[in-house]
C-alpha cells in the first residue's frame, strides 16, 4: 500500500490554485473558490477544509483528484505527496479501459493472466 503525506496536502493544493488562479486570469475568466471547486468537482466547503488543513481526503479522493493536480503541477505534486508516479503503461490502460468492449477487456485479461503463469512456471523450472 502506498502511503502519502497529507501533511503536505494543503500546500500542493495552494499551488495548484496558484498556478490554476493564473492560467484563468490571463484568459480573463473567473478565479474564485467556487470555480476551483467546480474544476476539481467537489464542493466549495471540501476544498476550502483542505485548503485550509482542517480535513484531509481520503486515499480515494485523493486519486480522484491527483490527475486534475497533475494537470497543474507536473510531476511535482508527487514530490510534494511522498508518492510514487504512477506508471505511464498503467495509466494508458486505465485511460483506454473504458473504451474498449467487454470481449476485449476480457481477451486482455487472459492474455495477461497466460503471460504471468507462463513466466512463473518458467522461472520456478529454472530454479529446480
Amino acid at each position: 500500500m502506498i502511503m502519502m503525506n497529507l501533511d503536505h496536502y494543503s500546500q500542493a493544493l495552494e499551488k495548484a490554485l496558484i498556478i490554476w488562479r493564473g492560467n484563468r486570469t490571463r484568459k480573463r475568466l473567473p478565479v474564485s473558490i467556487n470555480e476551483f471547486a467546480r474544476f476539481l468537482e467537489f464542493s466549495r466547503p471540501i476544498v476550502s477544509q483542505w485548503l485550509n488543513n482542517d480535513k484531509h481526503p481520503s486515499k480515494g479522493t485523493v486519486d480522484l483528484i491527483l490527475p486534475k493536480l497533475e494537470e497543474l503541477l507536473g510531476e511535482e505534486i508527487y514530490e510534494l505527496l511522498e508518492i510514487p508516479r504512477p506508471d505511464p503503461d498503467l495509466q494508458t490502460l486505465s485511460r483506454l479501459w473504458p473504451r474498449l468492449s467487454e470481449e476485449t477487456r476480457h481477451a486482455i485479461r487472459e492474455q495477461a493472466e497466460k503471460y504471468v503463469t507462463n513466466k512463473e512456471t518458467n522461472h520456478e523450472n529454472a530454479l529446480r
